[in-house]
């Protein structure tokens, strides 16, 4: 079992990256004047993908003899506000280089939040040029961090974008969540983050099953690919043991209210500088509760004898206040 963090480790926060920092010997910095109280987090709707639809009232010899016309609906202009909460790195872009998998905080009409995928035109990553420069490296440990100090994810920030039409071939439980999002720019840093997981919290549930009921699951770390679930959701929850693994994520053991969850991948390995994560994990393991969010895996297969599946991976966890 992995050790657990220092008892005296307290929740603060870096220049670049949020996420506690344990108690430093050094001496202490003196009090700052308050700043002033900043406005709530502001999420804007995001609208779901326009879909093709069929028309066959009027048009030529060939439509009115039963075959379909295909109209395209047109594509959402608007420019939505969401907040970018997670990120995760792979090496599936053009020519095995980095690729990034986005996850945001958006806006539903209702004035609720939802969870949402954020994806380019072509394909599922974004490579690193794609991505807003403010953006590019914004995961680094800062220079400004302290000798031992863990490697923290980033600072979630708010970003726009036109949302685009979603393929039609993406299908199964990310269809649910997956937003195209055209001309993705860097809008702004999220200067009230207590709003931010207030509106986290909202969401979340202690439930694990009224979000993936017990028929959408392949095994006990992987649903079945073409459930009609979502495939990103956030829970309150726990995080119970964190097990480091030389060259590979850490894998979570974590209780979501009383279900357990064991051995799952954290995604968001290959973003931090030294030990893939696992001091923050045993970090966290201390807190009394967390905001976890996990996220289905894109469709896959083990060898060609086994069955399809979407493995669960640990994207971020939020401490609670």
């Amino acid at each position: 079992r992995a050790p657990a963090a220092s008892p005296g480790a307290r929740r603060s926060g870096s220049a670049r990256q949020g996420g506690p920092i344990r108690r430093s010997l050094l001496p202490k910095m003196p009090e700052m004047p308050a700043m002033p109280e900043m406005p709530s987090l502001r999420l804007t709707p995001a609208p779901g993908p326009a879909r093709a639809r069929i028309d066959n009232d009027k048009g030529d010899d060939r439509e009115k003899k039963g075959a379909p016309r295909i109209v395209m609906a047109p594509r959402h202009a608007k420019v939505v506000n969401a907040a970018l909460i997670t990120a995760t790195m792979n090496f599936q872009g053009e020519g095995y280089q980095k690729a990034y998998c986005l996850a945001a905080l958006a806006g539903n009409r209702d004035g609720s939040a939802r969870l949402i995928r954020l994806v380019p035109d072509i394909g599922h990553f974004w490579s690193e040029d794609s991505m807003p420069q403010e953006c590019r490296g914004m995961h680094k440990k800062p220079a400004t961090a302290l000798m031992g100090e863990p490697s923290w994810p980033f600072s979630p920030v708010v970003v726009g974008f036109e949302a685009g039409t979603l393929p039609e071939h993406v299908t199964g439980p990310h269809r649910r969540d997956d937003v195209v999002a055209r001309k993705l720019e860097f809008v702004s840093q999220i200067e009230d983050q207590d709003s931010l997981c207030e509106q986290l919290g909202r969401l979340a549930t202690n439930d694990l099953w009224s979000v993936w009921p017990i028929e959408a699951w392949a095994s006990n770390k992987s649903l079945i690919p073409d459930s009609d679930v979502v495939s990103l959701a956030i829970f309150h929850g726990q995080v119970k043991g964190v097990w480091e693994r030389p060259g590979k994520s850490p894998q979570v053991d974590m209780m979501i209210g009383d279900s357990p969850l064991k051995a799952i991948p954290y995604a968001g390995h290959r973003l931090h500088d030294d030990d893939k994560g696992a001091a923050m994990l045993k970090w966290l393991q201390e807190q009394p509760s967390c905001l976890i969010l996990l996220g289905l895996s894109r469709t896959f297969k083990k060898n060609d004898h086994a069955r399809s599946e979407c493995p669960i991976l640990l994207l971020r966890v939020f401490p609670t206040p």
